[in-house]
């Protein structure tokens, strides 16, 4: 059967996050065709049914939850701010799939390591995700594949010319994890490795753990 086809909760946590990760960027990949920008994707808009179907729910700005840690709505700035891109933390960028794509990666990535990549007040999480610097997912969780780390980072980078393209190759590269294909994304290169290498050594990871997708054939350049 194909993951989609795979009961939700069948497997491990990491398998269970992709298969709902998949399935959010389907919904956003069928609502970018059509013009439509989500604005405000995270967990609390994941509806999943009885029969294990998952839901992308509230599409447009968040209205009603008034959690200050966590909506913001000052200017043209809407949004849940752990799951803000960068580029909209100023109000100038319009809403945009770069953004839906990102906060799908952070999404994921709270999904695999249990806990946000990003904290604080706005000031705080402005500053860490303008400098683009997370702790490493196989930090929080070691069960994570070099694969599934390298897809969510993608997802998440604070450039969005080096996120994915479009949600739909976001939702392609899930699915290459879940059928344990090489994926499209490659990892940073050696200058941005040095940026992000004071938070790899605040969370030291060992190189241990079961994987969920060996590494191979991955292109060299971003994904599209």
């Amino acid at each position: 059967p194909t993951p989609l086809q795979v009961p939700l909760f069948e497997g491990a946590l990491v398998d269970t996050s992709l298969r709902s990760a998949s399935a959010v960027a389907d919904a956003l990949a069928h609502a970018h065709e059509r013009g439509v920008v989500h604005r405000d994707v995270k967990p609390s808009n994941v509806m999943i049914t009885a029969n294990g179907r998952v839901l992308l729910v509230d599409f447009g700005p968040a209205t009603t939850n008034e959690e200050v840690t966590r909506i913001t709505r000052t200017g043209a700035v809407i949004g849940s701010l752990p799951y803000l891109a960068p580029e909209h933390f100023t109000g100038e960028e319009e809403p945009s799939v770069a953004g839906d794509v990102y906060a799908l990666g952070v999404t994921l990535y709270e999904l695999l390591a249990l806990e946000l990549p990003f904290k604080g007040t706005f000031d705080t999480l402005r500053d860490q995700k303008l400098r683009g610097v997370a702790p490493p997912l196989r930090a929080a969780n070691l069960a994570v594949a070099w694969d599934v780390e390298t897809v969510c980072t993608t997802a998440m980078d604070r450039d969005p010319d080096r996120r994915y393209a479009s949600a739909l190759a976001f939702a392609s590269d899930l699915e290459n994890l879940l059928h344990l294909r090489p994926i499209s994304a490659s990892r940073p290169g050696v200058m941005l490795r040095a940026l992000v290498q004071p938070a790899l050594e605040s969370h030291p990871v060992a190189d241990a753990g079961p994987r969920l997708c060996p590494r191979r054939g991955a292109r060299a350049r971003g994904p599209r």
